[in-house]
């Protein structure tokens, strides 16, 4: 299990080889939260990437989370502002307007 919080400021995340950005594998849990300013996110394969449970069975989750709608860069070809991406094996990217909070609110509820 990982979780990774940034407070805020203008950053700058360079990827590795393998995984990062809030990356899981081996039925692990990861959540990276940064909580504003205009960042740059320079990994290629992609933010909140889930890699395979092959020899341990089970699942993993990842969940990358960018609040404040400022203008941030990406280096990944399916990264962009305000957007939502799911990758394959349970992987969640959410660059948001607002923050995690305020979207929660704003989902319609679940169960009535």
């Amino acid at each position: 299990m990982t979780l990774f919080i940034d407070a805020g400021g203008d950053d700058v995340y360079d990827g590795g080889g393998g995984f990062s950005q809030g990356a899981s594998a081996h039925n692990s849990f990861s959540f990276f939260l940064d909580r504003g300013g205009r960042d740059t996110y320079r990994y290629a394969p992609g933010q909140a990437r889930a890699g395979g449970n092959d020899y341990h069975g089970g699942t993993s989750f990842s969940l990358f989370v960018d609040e404040g709608g400022a203008r941030d860069r990406y280096t990944a070809p399916d990264a962009r502002n305000t957007a939502i991406r799911y990758a394959p094996e349970h992987g969640f990217a959410l660059d948001l307007a607002g923050t995690l909070a305020e979207a929660l609110r704003a989902m319609p509820p679940l169960i009535r």
